[in-house]
């Protein structure tokens, strides 16, 4: 199954009690589904409260089927420190400034070299950052940098 992520804001929310889902479209045009029941059941209350309140969330979701794996908050923050670690599972680790844990971009990620480049600009130039990772984990799914407005 091949995962899209994206920073987005749920748009043209339409609901379908005969299909127990939810729809919606992301800000590239990508349209997702969100079940209540069965294999893809996930709780829709987020992605309700993000599209009633024009709010940015980070979605997964299958590219193929539209099957959206979670919608999620993310982190907005700025990059304190970048260090490579070879430990257990190498990659960077990252520290934000207000988040206190540490996040990991492991390096087998297929896309480490792009996120890479972004948190070390972001750091570089401290821009803000935008950072999400699978909803209560450390792991960084995709990273990046939101257009000044």
């Amino acid at each position: 199954m091949p995962v899209s992520f994206e920073f987005t804001k749920i748009r043209s929310l339409i609901e379908d009690p005969t299909l127990h889902r939810i729809t919606f479209q992301t800000d590239a045009g990508r349209h997702c589904w969100i079940g209540d029941v069965g294999a893809n059941k996930l709780d829709q209350s987020l992605a309700r409260k993000a599209a009633a309140s024009d709010q940015v969330v980070f979605v997964a979701f299958d590219s193929k089927t539209g099957a959206c794996m979670y919608v999620t908050h993310f982190n907005r923050d700025h990059v304190k420190e970048i260090t490579f670690v070879k430990g257990p599972e190498a990659g960077l680790e990252v520290t934000l400034a207000l988040r206190q844990s540490i996040l990991l971009l492991p390096s087998s990620d297929p896309r480490f070299s792009e996120l890479s480049e972004r948190l070390e600009r972001a750091k570089k130039q401290q821009e803000l950052v935008w950072i999400g990772t699978y909803p209560g984990d450390s792991k960084i799914k995709d990273v990046q940098i939101p257009k000044k407005q």
